[in-house]
């Protein structure tokens, strides 16, 4: 079976899959597929037999899939323990249909998200990780003010949708050190450092 029809499939039935990507380190992901659009598929994302955030994933990141005995074992399991009716999703992602409205969707209800990127230039491969807030939306780019493992902010970045290897929310990682960084007042508006350009 071809990748999008084994998506489609795991769409339509609500069957846990393991997706395959073209991350430099071969990252994979396994969930069960809740929404198909043209340049995007979203993933509620799967970890010890329980749902754990919403992944988005570009379609021209995806390289293949698994769907084997494993899988047939998690479903099982997921419905034994009850966690396969635990999969909810935001009703606004229904309305989604390019990855610009995900990441406005996203800024519009204060959901701050993780955010991997790869940047190819010749021989060289680029991979960075954001986690914050979303502060300004366009039509090719978006800035994120975002801060690192430690905790420290570290400005404001501009990222293009092409760059795009994942959008991740709603995960407990996220969730936990989003609600610290919000508590401990850290996160001012003024000391965003905006940029613009002619881009958007």
């Amino acid at each position: 079976m071809s990748l999008t029809e084994k998506i489609a499939e795991s769409h339509k039935k609500q069957l846990v899959i393991r997706l395959r990507t073209r991350y430099p380190d071969g990252d994979i992901y396994d969930g069960m597929i809740t929404h198909i659009r043209k340049p995007f598929i979203v993933l509620a994302s799967l970890s010890n037999f329980a749902f754990d955030g919403i992944v988005v994933l570009p379609k021209k990141v995806i390289s293949g899939y698994r769907d084997g005995k494993y899988e047939r074992r998690t479903n099982s399991i997921m419905q034994f323990n009850g966690n396969i009716k635990k999969n909810k999703t935001p009703k606004w992602l229904d309305k989604c249909e390019t990855l610009a409205d995900i990441v406005a969707a996203l800024q519009k209800n204060d959901i701050w998200p993780c955010i991997e990127t790869i940047h190819r230039s010749g021989s060289d491969t680029d991979v960075d990780f954001y986690i914050g807030r979303i502060t300004d939306v366009g039509e090719r780019c978006f800035n994120i003010h975002h801060y690192d493992a430690a905790g420290e902010w570290e400005g404001e970045c501009e990222i293009d949708y092409k760059d795009l290897f994942r959008i991740e929310f709603n995960d407990e990682y996220s969730r936990q050190f989003n609600k610290y960084m919000k508590e401990q007042g850290k996160y001012l508006q003024k000391n965003c450092n905006r940029s613009h350009n002619n881009k958007r």
